[in-house]
């Protein structure tokens, strides 16, 4: 489960668990393959009934007509995502559960 991700020189920097164990992961953006993956320190995680990041971020993206999400962190009750929209930078808090 990711709980945090940031695009970083042109690659995602994804902190997530992997068997209870916090990674960081370099990803490439458009395969999606993993670059690299190393112990972390441990980020607070989402609630185990929260919604998938995946489809939260596509709901996201749905009702709000973001174009480009670049950074994404769990912030202890809700997702903190900075998006751009029209060219502006939006910082949006996203309840983990329903995504609004």
């Amino acid at each position: 489960m990711a709980s945090e991700l940031d695009m970083d020189a042109g690659k995602w920097e994804v902190e997530a668990r992997k068997q209870d164990q916090p990674l960081e992961l370099t990803v490439d953006p458009v395969s999606g393959n993993v670059l690299s993956e190393h112990r972390d320190d441990a980020e607070q995680a989402p609630p185990a009934s929260a919604m998938v990041l995946s489809k939260l971020l596509q709901a996201v993206s749905d009702v709000g007509g973001y174009q480009h999400f670049d950074e994404v962190s769990f912030e202890r009750r809700y997702w903190e995502i900075e998006v751009f929209k029209d060219g502006q930078k939006h910082e949006l808090h996203v309840d983990p559960m329903t995504a609004k």
